[in-house]
């Protein structure tokens, strides 16, 4: 039975931490979940979710977000305002558009949007002083801003994508992450590049 329609279902465990909902055929993301201020861990993934609920900031000691597997197709700005979010992970889902606001997520370490369809990211992503990993592969994307190549990050993986390796050397920024001879000895070819910035 949907958990959306038996509202009560938690009411008595607000200290909860961690809670896995996954692969539980949600639809909806279920409001009641947003009174458990005290979650840090929230795990949705494998359901049939196709949007999140604009009230989500109200979970403001989540640290771990996940809603991969699902049906999204579009992120509320409002979720730029977890600011102790680590993980976000929003990967194979049917996404469009990622807002500015999650350039604000400032504790952010690793963020996953494989397997979404993007066909661009947030330069704000440059401006997280703390994100170490950025996962992007097979999306629809054919530019990276080059704020997020000088950014923090140490693993970006655009593979999958439709970005070649002539338009990637184009790229402002690139030159300052690795050299050149890094491109041409370890690239054969985007649609399978992962690389690693020590």
């Amino acid at each position: 039975m949907d958990f959306y329609y038996r509202p009560q279902k938690f009411i008595y465990f607000t200290a909860i931490r961690f809670l896995n909902l996954s692969n539980c055929q949600f639809s909806i993301f279920p409001e009641e979940l947003l009174n458990l201020t005290k979650l840090e861990t929230l795990n949705l993934s494998n359901n049939k979710i196709t949007s999140i609920s604009s009230s989500i900031c109200e979970l403001s000691l989540l640290k771990q977000l996940i809603l991969s597997n699902n049906l999204l197709k579009s992120i509320p700005a409002e979720l730029g305002c977890l600011k102790a979010l680590v993980l976000l992970d929003l990967g194979t889902n049917q996404i469009e558009y990622i807002p500015e606001s999650l350039g604000g997520l400032s504790n952010l370490e690793e963020i996953n949007l494989e397997n979404n369809r993007l066909q661009i990211v947030p330069s704000e992503f440059g401006l997280i002083s703390k994100l170490k990993v950025i996962k992007l592969t097979n999306n629809m994307l054919k530019v990276i801003p080059p704020e997020i190549l000088k950014g923090s990050a140490s693993v970006i993986d655009i593979s999958g994508n439709s970005i070649t390796i002539e338009q990637f050397a184009r790229m402002d920024g690139h030159d300052e992450v690795f050299p050149t001879s890094f491109l041409v000895e370890n690239v054969l070819s985007l649609s399978f590049f992962f690389f690693s910035i020590p």
